[in-house]
């Protein structure tokens, strides 16, 4: 099954990502993603960081994810291609699929390693995840359609 695919716009670059659940829809975003930067078959997968973050709703939590997986591309100079996460409803005891949302959690970790502009060519520079034309959809799958400021 295709994870994701790229959208075309006049500015900036989109993707669209798919999910069986709403933790792999944020993992397969992130994939998409890094693999705009660069060729994600050269990198391993040997340096874990543990993410918390908080976001309002599934829209907002996903743009901090992507944009906090940036920071730590941009400051820490790690590429990542592999997640593990966890999205926890943290104002209510109720599940997920219950459409009531107020503060939701991210657990994660990335995986991934420094950057060697040797072994990794950037291709394309993102500088941030934006709400443009955002959209998350749940039918039998989930899906995300999100730009990137490039």
């Amino acid at each position: 099954m295709v994870e994701f695919q790229t959208l075309n716009h006049t500015a900036d670059i989109g993707i669209k990502a798919y999910g069986e659940t709403l933790e792999k829809l944020f993992c397969n975003t992130a994939i998409a993603m890094f693999s705009i930067i660069t060729d994600l078959d050269k990198i391993k997968p040997l340096k874990k960081f543990n993410i918390k973050i908080k976001g309002e709703n599934e829209e907002n939590l996903m743009i901090r994810w992507l944009n906090e997986l940036l920071y730590l591309f941009e400051t820490e100079y790690h590429i990542f291609k592999k997640f593990d996460l966890k999205i926890e409803n943290i104002s209510y005891n109720k599940p997920l699929e219950e459409k009531i949302y107020n503060n939701l959690l991210i657990k994660a970790v990335a995986y991934g390693e420094k950057i060697d502009l040797e072994k990794h060519t950037i291709k394309t520079h993102i500088k941030g995840a934006t709400y443009h034309k955002l959209e998350i959809k749940r039918n039998r799958k989930f899906t995300a359609s999100i730009f990137f400021d490039v």
